[in-house]
C-alpha cells in the first residue's frame, strides 16, 4: 500500500480557508482510495481536523507560532523514521529537505505573486520555493497558468502536472448540496 504523508504546516497557519480545505479534501479522497494517509500534525485548530484542536476558541500570543514549532519538530522526527513513500508539503518552509532523503517530493502550487509583484513581498518566499522546487520529484500547479508561471520563474516546467482543483460539492454536515439543474459556479 502507498504511504503518503503530509505536513501541519497549512493546518497550524489557518483555522479555515481554501489551502487547507483543498488539503484535507484531498487527503480524505486518498484515503477512500486505499492509500495510507498520515498528516505529520500533533496541534491545530483547523475546523476540518477538530479532533486535534488545540484549546479552540482560545487566543493567545505565540499560539500559532507554538502549534507550528511542535508541528515542525513532530514531522522531523517521523520524518527521520522513513515510514512513508511520498512527502508533500502543505506550505512552503523547507524545514523537511533534510530528512525525507531520497524519497519522493510533491508540491502544490496555487499562484506565483511573490515572484509577480516582488516589490510588496518579502524575499522570503521565493528563496523557500526555489530550495523546494529543485529538490521536488513532482509539482502540481493548480492551472496552465501557473504552470507557465513555474517554467517562466524557475524552469521547472518540465516537472511540472496541471490538476485543477475541484470540490466534492458536499458541505461541511457532509449532505449533497441542493442545486438547481443549471447553475454557474
Amino acid at each position: 500500500m502507498l504511504r503518503v504523508v503530509y505536513d501541519g504546516q497549512i493546518f497550524a497557519s489557518q483555522s479555515h480557508g481554501g489551502v487547507s480545505r483543498i488539503f484535507s479534501q484531498l487527503i480524505t479522497e486518498l484515503q477512500k482510495n486505499e492509500i495510507d494517509v498520515r498528516i505529520l500534525s500533533l496541534l491545530t485548530d483547523n475546523e476540518y481536523f477538530n479532533n486535534k484542536a488545540f484549546l479552540k476558541g482560545f487566543s493567545f500570543p505565540g499560539k500559532i507560532v507554538m502549534m507550528k514549532e511542535i508541528n515542525k519538530r513532530y514531522a522531523i522526527y517521523k520524518l527521520r523514521q522513513g515510514n512513508f513513500d511520498v512527502f508533500h508539503p502543505t506550505n512552503y518552509n523547507p524545514y523537511f529537505l533534510d530528512y525525507i532523503a531520497d524519497k519522493p517530493l510533491v508540491v502544490t502550487v496555487y499562484d506565483l505573486i511573490h515572484e509577480k509583484y516582488p516589490e510588496y513581498f518579502t524575499n522570503d518566499n521565493i528563496i523557500k520555493r526555489k530550495k523546494i522546487f529543485k529538490r521536488a520529484n513532482a509539482i502540481i500547479a493548480i492551472s496552465e497558468s501557473t504552470k507557465k508561471d513555474i517554467d517562466k520563474y524557475y524552469g521547472y516546467g518540465y516537472k511540472t502536472k496541471v490538476i485543477y482543483l475541484a470540490n466534492s460539492l458536499v458541505d461541511n454536515n457532509n449532505k449533497k448540496l441542493d442545486l438547481p439543474e443549471k447553475y454557474l459556479l
